[in-house]
C-alpha cells in the first residue's frame, strides 16, 4: 500500500518548486490526488465518485489534478509545471490533460519509464486560473 502523504508530498513539492522557479512570485499551486470508487444508493444503483486518495492498493488508478492561479495584478507568461510520477507507480499513457497547455513527458532512457509530466503555460492573466492532469496506477 502506498501511503498517500508520500504520493501528495513528491508531487506537489516538484509542482511547487518548479512552478515558483518559473513563475512570477503571484503563482499559486494546488494539488490533489483522487481515486474512484462506486457507491451504491438505497435503490441499488452504481455510480462512479471521486474521492481524495487517503492510501491506495496495487491496481488502484489515481488521479492527479493540479490547480494554479494568477493571484497578481499583472499577467504571467511563460509558466512551466512539472509533476513526478511517484514511485511506486506508472503513468498512465495518454492520460496529461491541460487546456492550452503543451505537454511534456520525461523518461528514464535506461528504463524506459516516464518519469515526470510537464506543463507549459504561455500566459495566466491577472485573477485567472487553469488545472492540468495526469494519471497513474499503483503497482
Amino acid at each position: 500500500m502506498i501511503n498517500r502523504n508520500l504520493i501528495f508530498a513528491m508531487a506537489l513539492l516538484s509542482s511547487l518548486l518548479s512552478a515558483g522557479l518559473h513563475a512570477a512570485p503571484n503563482m499559486s499551486v494546488q494539488m490533489v490526488a483522487e481515486k474512484e470508487i462506486i457507491v451504491t444508493d438505497e435503490q441499488g444503483a452504481e455510480t462512479v465518485q471521486r474521492v481524495v486518495a487517503e492510501d491506495a492498493l496495487p491496481g488502484d488508478e489515481i488521479f492527479y489534478t493540479l490547480t494554479y492561479r494568477n493571484d497578481g495584478t499583472s499577467d504571467a507568461r511563460d509558466i512551466r509545471l512539472d509533476n513526478p510520477v511517484p514511485a511506486g507507480t506508472r503513468y498512465v499513457p495518454d492520460s496529461a490533460w491541460g487546456d492550452g497547455t503543451e505537454i511534456s513527458l520525461d523518461t528514464n532512457t535506461e528504463t524506459g519509464q516516464l518519469t515526470a509530466v510537464r506543463w507549459q503555460v504561455s500566459e495566466i492573466p491577472a485573477g485567472r486560473s487553469g488545472s492540468v492532469g495526469f494519471s497513474v496506477m499503483v503497482e
